[in-house]
């Protein structure tokens, strides 16, 4: 079984093999991280956001409105 959780707004913690989410408060815990804005934290393979205050920790980490929108291993935005 794999699991998928997709959420409008979630506070707290999303954690499921592939996460999904318009706006991120909180954690979000998984293989493949997604949203389009939030403050937080993404912990997976695969963390991908378009503006994000807080750190991804992952192989792939991508924050596309940063100075540096993509880094491996961690990849922070404030």
């Amino acid at each position: 079984k794999i699991d998928v959780a997709l959420v409008g707004e979630p506070t707290g913690m999303q954690m499921a093999v592939f996460n999904s989410a318009e706006r991120l408060m909180g954690l979000q815990l998984g293989a493949v991280n997604s949203t389009t804005c939030g403050s937080g934290v993404q912990f997976g393979v695969i963390n991908t956001t378009e503006r994000l205050k807080g750190p991804q920790i992952g192989v792939i980490n991508i924050i596309r409105e940063s100075s540096f929108p993509f880094l491996p291993i961690i990849n922070c935005a404030f």
